[in-house]
C-alpha cells in the first residue's frame, strides 16, 4: 500500500523529524497564546448566572442560546460558539457565564471545556509532536553512526 511506503520514508528521514519538531513547537506556542488570551479574559471578566433559553440545532450540533443579567441588571443574550451532539444541556438549565462588563466581547459559559480545553489541546498536541520528533531524530542519529 502506498500509505505504508510514505510512513516508512517519513520514519527514515531526519527532515521529517525536524519538520515535526517545528510543527510541534509552533503548535505549543500557539497554545501558549490561546492560554494567555483565556487567562486575561478570565481575569477581566465578571460572573453571572445564565439561563439556557433555547437549544439551536445546526447541522446536527446543538448550540445554546443563553440569557443573563449583567452587573448593571441589563438583560444580555448570546449563542454559544461550541456545539455538541447530542445536546449537553437542557432548556431552563442555569449555567455560570463569564463576560467582560462594558464590552461587546463574546460571553462564554464558565466550564473547563469552553474556557481551557482549546489551549490544553494545543499544548498537549505540541508536546506530543516535539517529543515524537526528538525521539525520531535521536533514533536516526544512532542508526547513522
Amino acid at each position: 500500500m502506498w500509505i505504508f511506503e510514505i510512513v516508512r520514508r517519513m520514519n527514515s528521514s531526519k527532515l521529517s523529524g525536524y519538520l515535526f519538531f517545528i510543527l510541534g513547537v509552533s503548535t505549543f506556542v500557539l497554545g501558549l497564546f490561546v492560554l494567555k488570551d483565556t487567562y486575561y479574559f478570565v481575569e477581566a471578566s465578571a460572573n453571572a448566572e445564565g439561563e439556557v433559553v433555547s437549544i439551536v440545532n445546526e447541522d446536527g450540533y446543538f448550540y445554546l442560546k443563553v440569557e443573563f443579567r449583567d452587573i448593571n441588571n441589563n438583560l444580555a443574550s448570546f449563542q454559544s460558539n461550541g456545539g455538541c451532539s447530542p445536546s449537553c444541556y437542557s432548556e431552563n438549565e442555569i449555567e455560570s457565564v463569564r463576560y467582560i462588563p462594558g464590552k461587546d466581547s463574546e460571553p462564554r459559559i464558565d466550564t473547563f471545556f469552553n474556557l481551557w480545553f482549546p489551549s490544553s489541546l494545543l499544548l498537549v498536541i505540541g508536546c506530543a509532536f516535539v517529543l515524537t520528533s526528538l525521539f525520531q531524530i535521536k533514533r536516526l542519529n544512532r542508526e547513522s553512526i
